[in-house]
């Protein structure tokens, strides 16, 4: 009987789970303080609204779009802590609701269901305002989107991709490896008609970032800080096959 009222009626749970993992992070957060790390995410989106100029006036390490999004929660809320911890928890749930209807996608409510539980009790809540979370959630929106493959889903997808890299950088090779994926798999599909649209929608947020670093005479103060990986391997004596090696290591095999 519950089983057939939950298949009808499970993305009112799945909803209310999200809900309550929000509300649970956002009072969490009332006690969770880093001086460095919250500091630092909160000065630059004061900087930046300021009008400092990023990465010549404004150090910003991973990416411009974390910058903005802090930007934006503080126009909307209010110039404190509380509003990047705001976005951050809501970008977090809603991120483990996509994961959710992605797997009801490919298998069941069920196992939708198991996996939001899953995330919710390993990791209820987003510790930091990083860029790793927003990273994810646009990771998982672009592929939420690739369910349907549709121009403009495709598109979209394309976009949300970029947003990953201008989220956090570090990200650019993995994302574009994931992009090289897609193109393959739609030219074995016969659809290249779509990689277009993936490509113009992954090229037109990098266009406009471009445009912008010009337009304020920074570009190569940008291009300085993609030496910053260098200056850490270089610091712990680590090569950077050496890097990936670990990485790839510790992902599968390191609790």
């Amino acid at each position: 009987m519950f089983y057939l009222f939950f298949k009808k009626n499970y993305l009112w749970f799945f909803f209310l789970i999200a809900l309550v993992n929000f509300l649970y992070a956002i009072n969490l957060y009332q006690y969770i303080y880093d001086g460095h790390h919250h500091g630092y995410m909160l000065t630059n989106a004061i900087d930046f609204i300021n009008g400092r100029l990023p990465y010549k006036e404004i150090f910003i390490q991973y990416g411009i779009f974390t910058t903005l999004i802090h930007v934006f929660a503080l126009k909307i809320f209010s110039q404190n802590l509380i509003a990047i911890n705001i976005i951050t928890c809501l970008l977090y749930s809603l991120t483990i609701l996509l994961i959710s209807l992605i797997i009801i996608k490919k298998t069941s409510p069920i196992y939708g269901l198991l996996s939001l539980l899953i995330i919710f009790f390993n990791h209820p809540i987003p510790w930091l305002p990083w860029s790793n979370y927003y990273a994810l959630f646009f990771i998982i929106l672009g592929f939420f989107l690739l369910l349907d493959l549709k121009k403009e889903n495709i598109f979209f997808s394309g976009i949300f991709f970029s947003l990953v890299c201008l989220s956090r950088e570090t990200y650019f090779v993995v994302i574009s490896s994931i992009i090289f994926l897609i193109i393959t798999y739609l030219i074995f599909q016969k659809k290249n008609k779509l990689i277009f649209s993936l490509i113009l929608g992954f090229a037109i947020p990098y266009a406009i970032f471009f445009l912008y670093l010009l337009y304020n005479n920074i570009f190569y103060d940008w291009i300085s800080y993609l030496q910053l990986p260098k200056l850490y391997l270089s610091k712990y004596n680590v090569k950077i096959y050496q890097a990936i090696l670990n990485g790839t290591f510790n992902i599968f095999f390191k609790n």
